[in-house]
């Protein structure tokens, strides 16, 4: 078994959940600390903050109970292992189809997010003190919103295309393509979207 493989096996398996679970309680502490903020000073960017923090949980957690899992399971197979326990296969079997979607809709909530408190802040910055519009909180809450909805329309295609079945001739759980991924409308809107 090669060093890449055993090297990508203790990060994912050992040093990820780590880095995870720090995230995990530092994004906690955050959004605490974010809601504990006098209400006269909640303004919009306050809101972007604490949509971030949340996108920014949300992967970290389904990064710590997703990842190692499935590095633990392809580095068995790979050394040639027997057989994963029953639990650990029907886990990664039915587990990664609702995590992966989470993960995708989260992970491109929170680089959106960034980009419009980038946009926001440049904006403000460019306009004259005078003439600087007063923030909409209730405006910000709808934009988070849209691109939540946004990402998850754009990571359809991805949940679409395939299925995630136990491969028993390798012992782990593994990708098929699903029946709509094979027509060409379907081909024509996920080469576009991606």
């Amino acid at each position: 078994f090669d060093a890449q493989k055993q090297a990508s096996f203790i990060l994912n398996v050992f040093c990820l959940p780590i880095i995870c679970v720090v995230a995990i309680a530092l994004n906690v502490y955050c959004i605490r600390t974010l809601n504990r903020m006098d209400k006269g000073l909640r303004g919009t960017f306050h809101i972007y903050l604490v949509a971030l923090c949340a996108f920014d949980l949300i992967q970290a957690t389904c990064s710590v109970v997703w990842l190692p899992p499935k590095s633990f399971e392809h580095y068995q197979h790979g050394r040639g292992g027997g057989r994963p326990l029953r639990p650990a296969r029907e886990y990664m079997t039915y587990a990664q189809p609702f995590l992966v979607p989470i993960l995708l809709v989260a992970s491109n909530s929170s680089v959106w997010t960034l980009t419009l408190m980038c946009y926001k802040r440049y904006r403000e910055m460019r306009q004259s003190s005078d003439c600087t519009p007063a923030p909409n909180k209730r405006r910000a809450k709808i934009q988070i919103f849209c691109i939540v909805v946004i990402s998850a329309i754009v990571n359809t295609t991805s949940l679409l295309k395939n299925k995630w079945q136990w491969n028993s001739n390798h012992n782990f759980t593994d990708t098929v393509p699903t029946n709509i991924s094979t027509s060409p409308e379907f081909k024509a809107i996920d080469s576009g979207v991606y």
